[in-house]
C-alpha cells in the first residue's frame, strides 16, 4: 500500500470554485446589508433632526 497524503497547498479546481462561489455570495449579501443599514441610518438621523413621528414610523417600516 502506498502512503497517500492530501496536498493542502494545491486544492482541486472544484474546491476552489466552490469557495469562490461562497465568497462572492457572501460579499453580495454583505454589500446589500451595508446598503440597507446606511439607508436606515440616514432616515433615522433625518427623523431625529425633524422630530417627526411620521418620518420615524417610515424608518421603522424599512
Amino acid at each position: 500500500m502506498t502512503d497517500q497524503t492530501y496536498d493542502h497547498t494545491s486544492p482541486n479546481n472544484s474546491e476552489v470554485t466552490a469557495l469562490q462561489d461562497i465568497l462572492s455570495a457572501s460579499e453580495e449579501e454583505y454589500s446589500d446589508q451595508v446598503e440597507l443599514l446606511s439607508t436606515y441610518e440616514k432616515k433615522r438621523k433625518h427623523a431625529e433632526e425633524k422630530k417627526d413621528d411620521k418620518v420615524w414610523n417610515d424608518v421603522i417600516k424599512v
